[in-house]
């Protein structure tokens, strides 16, 4: 990058000027890159959830067909116990 070029434009418009024109194309540059990093990014999370639905679809059926229930089971809970100690810290 020649320097000749930067410097004159540095005279003619003066460092802020420059510097705002620098800025504005390092914004567009990477605002561009970005819309195509986050369409590639939708594109791979729509992949990843058509297979997340194919996989719990296929899942529920496997399971279907070897889990029968024939009897319905029942459970007692007993209450509630509370551990750990009753002591207090020394102080």
């Amino acid at each position: 990058m020649a320097l000749i070029p930067i410097i004159e434009a540095i005279k003619k418009h003066g460092v802020i000027g420059v510097l705002v024109l620098v800025i504005f194309l390092m914004y567009s540059f990477f605002t561009k890159r970005f819309e195509v990093l986050e369409s590639k990014l939708e594109r791979v999370e729509l992949k990843l959830y058509d297979w997340m639905e194919d996989r719990i679809q296929t899942s529920k059926r496997q399971l279907d067909k070897h889990v029968q229930f024939s009897e319905l089971m029942v459970g007692i809970l007993p209450d509630k116990k509370k551990y750990g100690t009753k002591r207090k810290m020394a102080v």
